[in-house]
């Protein structure tokens, strides 16, 4: 039998004793850090969560889920109902809840699904909104920490981790999907440089730090001018919101919303509509066996639907908020594919 002579002990001593004490030291940073989390309140959940656990407690025989599309209106249409006040009007007899934030993207949705399956939804229908420009580096990419931080919540819902967010997220230890701010630029102005040259965007140069912004020409071709590779995550995670409402026995309609391509058309020509139509293709491929077999599960593509007149104007900026007749015509068409749903 060997032992350790007194010279290999004091060898592993010092190491020892360091490893010991750095991992004290991590422990009681931590805990403070913790401690001033909770105190100062930066473990409250954020107030998106607090929409999901009024819908969670409402029980609605009707879910959308969806970005500020649903719930947009103009400054000047204050007596026009928005498409998700339109959805519960039609309907007065059932309970419709509305998941709607601005920018809400199609991973965040199927995490507020679970969220929301977790804590007793069960919807008859869900409608979903499928936002082109959402899958645009514009949007998709773009440094955004409230994205990441409601996903973080949604998936770990505990203050304790919750108050580790912040040192997670500077130490790299989550796998962030937006980019460094300078690194997002950077993108913005490869694709710039890499657009037809037919398109006149070779003088067009993405914001960065000097405060230099978009045009809106080049904002319109970075936001619907790129197309959407078929790998993309949020295709992936459209399929995985609607494998799980599907399999919770949730009837499912997704509905792509309407694009200004009268508008693209007018500024680059029909190279710029053939990519917006491409990208319409990509989406509906991605689920295009669940529809062939699912009877519960519906599309609606009207991302040619309105014409440039029917969007409302932010000052030139690309965006898919229609106007009163706009979101009107819009429910006219989505209405009877919800109506069978909940026949069903």
């Amino acid at each position: 039998m060997k032992f350790l002579s007194s010279t290999s002990s004091s060898e592993w001593a010092v190491p020892l004793r360091i490893g010991v004490r750095l991992a004290v030291l991590v422990g009681l940073v931590t805990g403070l850090w913790i401690a001033f989390a909770l105190t100062m309140g930066l473990a409250e959940p954020e107030p998106f969560l607090g929409v999901l656990d009024g819908a969670a407690e409402a029980r609605p025989d009707l879910l959308l889920m969806g970005d500020s599309t649903l719930f947009w209106r103009g400054p000047d249409e204050k007596d026009s109902l928005s498409l998700e006040d339109a959805v519960a009007a039609a309907y007065p007899a059932l309970k419709v809840s509305s998941i709607s934030e601005a920018a809400l993207t199609l991973d965040m949705m199927e995490a507020s699904w679970r969220y929301l399956r977790a804590r007793g939804a069960a919807p008859r229908v869900a409608v979903v909104v499928v936002n082109l420009r959402s899958f645009s580096p514009t949007w998709y990419e773009r440094p955004d920490s409230y994205t990441e931080k409601v996903l973080h919540q949604l998936t770990w819902d505990s203050r304790m981790v919750r108050a580790l967010y912040r040192p997670l997220v500077e130490f790299d230890v989550l796998n962030k999907k937006a980019l460094k701010i300078d690194e997002y630029y950077r993108m913005l102005r490869r694709h710039l440089h890499a657009a037809p040259a037919g398109f006149g965007l070779d003088g067009e140069s993405a914001s960065d730090a000097t405060g230099q912004k978009l045009s809106a020409r080049a904002s319109y071709y970075l936001c619907y001018g790129l197309p959407i590779p078929e790998e993309h995550p949020l295709l992936r995670a459209m399929g995985g919101l609607v494998n799980e409402l599907r399999a919770d026995g949730v009837r499912v309609v997704l509905y792509i919303t309407p694009v200004d391509r009268e508008r693209g058309g007018a500024e680059f020509g029909e190279g710029i509509v053939s990519v917006i139509d491409g990208n319409r293709e990509v989406v509906k491929r991605a689920i295009a066996a669940a529809l062939a077999k699912d009877q519960g599960l519906g599309l609606l593509d009207r991302a040619d639907t309105a014409p440039t007149e029917g969007f409302l104007d932010h000052g030139g900026a690309p965006n898919e908020h229609l106007t009163a007749a706009g979101r009107e015509r819009l429910w006219a068409d989505l209405k009877p594919v919800v109506d069978r749903l909940l026949a069903e």
